[in-house]
């Protein structure tokens, strides 16, 4: 391989339900790694042989650190599960998995059996399909939490969804970080700086303006999310 190639895709059927994208990564030695940044997800990697069959299958969790990737020339594909869907679908506590990368046979044993097969993509997709159809996913008071993050992450009120749910904060927190792996305001930071960074290209720049609208209380607010959260500052990321 001499080149590297990345694309996403949409999921179809049932299994659009819970995943964000499927994506595939052609590596090559010849290029120089990429750093991965924190984006609320739990994905299902597998690590596919010349024929199409998988060499390796792992489920990595939620991330809280941007990680840089070495080059490697091996083909990847990637089930990428939206917040809060994975954990459940596996009755897997999703804070065991975060910031980890485990074998899928070690906590979903039926999904790990669907890839040996001539399609093993296809039969996997169709075991989230499955799992889906037999359980609800995230508990309601995640879901209102997730929708409150994307409606607005920069003011996120934690009590204010704890009072429409009719539960404790101690009740949210604990279920919200055994179905997504970490708190919701955590959750509300990495979704603010992932439009933060949508926007830069249109706004480079104009970085204390751009912080100032996203809801930052100046732009070194900003420069140390991205920081924490990005491994860069905004510049290096425009």
């Amino acid at each position: 391989m001499t080149t590297s190639a990345y694309h996403e895709r949409a999921a179809h059927g049932l299994a659009d339900t819970a995943l964000e994208c499927i994506w595939e990564h052609v590596g090559s030695t010849e290029a120089t790694g990429h750093l991965v940044i924190p984006d609320n997800c739990a994905d299902i990697l597998l690590e596919l042989e010349p024929d199409g069959s998988v060499a390796d299958a792992s489920v990595v969790g939620l991330m809280t650190r941007p990680v840089h990737v070495a080059a490697r020339p091996v083909h990847m594909v990637g089930l990428r599960f939206r917040p809060g869907w994975l954990a459940p679908l596996l009755r897997v506590d999703a804070a065991t998995v975060r910031d980890a990368r485990v074998p899928l046979s070690s906590v979903a044993p039926a999904w790990a059996r669907a890839l040996d097969s001539d399609q093993p993509l296809e039969r996997l997709l169709d075991a989230v399909a499955t799992s889906i159809a037999a359980q609800r996913g995230p508990a309601p008071v995640v879901r209102a939490v997730l929708d409150e993050v994307r409606t607005n992450p920069a003011e996120l009120r934690v009590e204010s969804v704890c009072r429409t749910q009719g539960v404790s904060r101690q009740f949210l927190a604990r279920v919200f970080n055994q179905q997504v792996g970490i708190g919701p305001k955590f959750v509300a930071r990495v979704t603010r700086l992932a439009r933060v960074r949508g926007a830069m290209s249109s706004r480079r720049g104009d970085w204390a303006r751009l912080a100032a609208e996203s809801g930052y209380a100046d732009q070194s607010h900003l420069v140390r999310e991205m920081r924490s959260l990005a491994g860069a500052v905004p510049t290096a990321l425009a």
